[in-house]
């Protein structure tokens, strides 16, 4: 996929855990082009991905705006998207309330109960999004166990 997406000449931000510099020096020589970039992300550790997120979201959600226009959206951005640390609150709630046990398809958005996106509601497509959640899961952690 980097190579497909570094050929059309756009930012190719690899998020890897391992960081192998040959990965990427071969993605730039494959797609041709030197706008690749690696950064470390490790999604088994909180903290590793906060680092990531709160670097990537101010730094490169902007990347391609004229300048005026991104301070602008800066200052929208700060207020639409909560720091990991703010968003973190209802998804820990909702894990460890007994208002939420036996109870899916939920979604808080800033402790405001919110619909989702109408195919999380079709069955057939909440098993294949969790059967492949899980595959994911089980390529990523050895020790994975459903």
């Amino acid at each position: 996929i980097g190579c497909s997406v570094g050929k059309t000449g756009r930012q190719v931000i690899m998020a890897c855990r391992s960081q192998i510099s040959e990965v990427r020096e071969k993605v730039k020589r494959l797609s041709e082009s030197e706008n690749i970039e690696m950064h470390h992300l490790d999604l088994s550790k909180i903290d590793s991905i906060h680092r990531f997120v709160d670097k990537h979201a101010e730094d490169n959600i902007t990347l391609d705006v004229p300048f005026p226009i991104r301070v602008i959206l800066r200052g929208i951005f700060s207020v639409i998207f909560r720091s990991p640390a703010k968003a973190a609150p209802p998804v820990i709630y909702m894990a460890a309330s007994d208002d939420f046990i036996d109870k899916t398809n939920q979604y808080l958005h800033m402790f405001i109960p919110k619909r989702m996106d109408e195919k999380v509601y079709v069955e057939q497509e909440s098993k294949k999004l969790w059967e492949e959640s899980v595959k994911l899961w089980k390529e990523s952690d050895k020790k994975a166990a459903v």
